[in-house]
């Protein structure tokens, strides 16, 4: 959240300035897989009200859903078509949509209908097909700023380079969005690896584990909650899958100086 709020402070007063009103209808849409909450948009949205001395007259928000991209999309078009018919028309979008299809959908609304949007979705210039050609006026006022957790995987492209690694096995839970990330991580990097989501369940993480240990993948990068990371090291323990042969790394979103994880015996 407090990507959300610093990100908010800093281009909202441009998107404004766009607006041409101090008074403005945010139109906020979301897809179920950001764990975004309202509550916490409600703050970065006071945040910046007190700071910036903007009116944010309305929020309105749409959730998304991944699994039925037409209904999403409906209902998308169906509370842009209230707004306006109320003469509350969107001063700005706010896209926490996440990547992929629905990601794409909002972008394309907002950049044919000319709506100043702040989008906090994943990917680098090439994964967000619809802004990937504006034109400078357009940059202005259409803005992407990339989350932490979008960052951060790129971590493993700087470990395997300075350590000369040869093979990775990259796991990850719900609480990193990796999708689209197979075919740019390990990008032009001579390693072999498998990228996968991390299974549910003792047997199926054992199997997992096991088979990527079978065709000798013995760098681990694990990306996750703090309860997810510790079933993985504990199974890796239980499985005795450490000593000199393997090496194993683990990121997540947490801060903490309290957490410590290891495998070894």
């Amino acid at each position: 959240m407090q990507f959300l709020i610093q990100t908010l402070s800093i281009i909202l007063p441009f998107l404004i300035l766009k607006s041409k009103s101090a008074n403005v209808n945010v139109l906020w849409i979301n897809d179920k897989s950001t764990g975004l909450i309202k509550d916490s948009v409600d703050i970065a949205l006071d945040y910046v009200k007190k700071k910036n001395n903007v009116v944010v007259t309305s929020l309105e928000s749409v959730m998304m859903n991944g699994n039925d991209i037409g209904n999403s999309t409906d209902k998308v078009c169906n509370k842009l078509k209230t707004m306006l018919d109320e003469g509350r028309s969107p001063d700005m979008i706010l896209d926490t949509t996440s990547a992929g299809t629905l990601s794409e959908v909002v972008k394309s609304l907002s950049l044919s209908l000319g709506i100043p949007t702040l989008s906090t979705s994943y990917g680098d210039l090439r994964d967000v097909r619809e802004w990937r050609n504006l034109t400078s006026d357009q940059g202005k006022y259409l803005i992407r700023v990339r989350p932490p957790g979008d960052l951060l995987p790129n971590i493993i492209r700087n470990i395997i380079t300075s350590d000369n690694i040869t093979n990775a096995a990259v796991l990850y839970d719900d609480s990193f969005v990796m999708d689209y990330k197979y075919r740019s991580l390990l990008q032009n990097i001579p390693v072999r690896h498998m990228i996968q989501k991390i299974r549910t369940g003792k047997n199926e993480l054992k199997g997992q584990l096991m088979r990527m240990s079978q065709v000798d993948l013995n760098n681990y990068f694990v990306f996750g909650s703090v309860k997810t990371i510790e079933e993985v090291f504990a199974k890796a323990n239980e499985m005795k899958l450490y000593g000199t042969k393997y090496a194993w790394f683990s990121i997540t979103k947490v801060h903490s100086n309290n957490i410590i994880y290891s495998v070894n015996k």
